[in-house]
């Protein structure tokens, strides 16, 4: 059985002391995410062994946290992004959970990407963080053309349904395993089959029984196995769509 990742942050893994030829021979197929705006060159070099692996670049909302403008953010990302071809814009979005900066500067640079994005041709991957409904009013608001990614979906049925409507893929992570993440599960069960993916977000958010510990693209199984469970749907059924999505949303230029 083929699994993919659509979501993990390879220096970050690095950093965890996960050993990376292993995790990335683990999946098919998968994306390494961008943290910061300035780190693909570094995550080049290493992914160049993995030509299964594709590669996002982009600025997140901890990026606000920085003494720079905006402007330099937006202008960096562009400029990596056509250097370097990657498969999507990401991750970004809003975070209010750390309330990172301000909420003007984190919904600057979050829309100003979506229109890069677009403009670019490329999907993007979103980050939302206890800020559901803002995150979907800028989406309506910026409408896009290519099949986008709601990275590591952490609501309910409704926004869910919205971001459906707006022709987003959700992807599920280690949260589905979590006691009292009912609301999620609701969610999961919901997405139609060729909409779903799955992801790690390794190093972070392990599934259980590992919560705690690194998490790294190995786990993948664990996650797919519990969502078909849930679903009442065979692994192999389920890891085969996420795969196919996969490949529909990074190739489809």
């Amino acid at each position: 059985m083929a699994f993919t990742d659509s979501h993990f942050h390879i220096l970050s893994m690095l950093k965890r002391g996960i050993d990376i030829p292993h995790a990335l021979l683990s999946i098919s197929a998968g994306i390494d995410v961008a943290v910061d705006p300035e780190d693909i060159d570094e995550r080049l070099k290493i992914l160049s062994s993995f030509k299964h692996v594709s590669y996002s670049v982009g600025a997140g909302p901890w990026c606000t946290d920085r003494d720079c403008s905006i402007a330099y953010l937006l202008e960096t990302v562009e400029k990596k992004a056509r250097e370097t071809e990657p498969a999507a814009i990401g991750e970004i979005g809003l975070d209010c959970h750390w309330n990172y900066s301000t909420p003007a500067r984190q919904r600057e640079l979050f829309t100003c990407q979506l229109e890069l994005a677009e403009a670019l041709r490329l999907p993007v991957i979103i980050h939302d963080r206890d800020a559901h409904s803002e995150t979907l009013e800028l989406l309506m608001a910026h409408r896009l053309s290519r099949e986008s990614i709601m990275h590591c979906f952490s609501a309910g049925a409704d926004m869910a349904r919205g971001c459906l409507d707006l022709g987003f893929s959700l992807a599920f992570g280690g949260s589905i395993t979590y006691k009292g993440n009912d609301e999620i599960r609701e969610a999961l069960r919901l997405v139609p089959k060729d909409r779903l993916l799955f992801e790690t977000d390794a190093p972070y958010l392990s599934p259980m029984p590992l919560r705690g510990k690194p998490n790294s693209p190995e786990n993948i199984p664990l996650i797919v196995e519990f969502a078909a469970e849930e679903r009442g749907e065979k692994p192999e059924e389920l890891a085969a769509a996420a795969e196919k999505n996969l490949r529909r949303i990074i190739g489809g230029r």
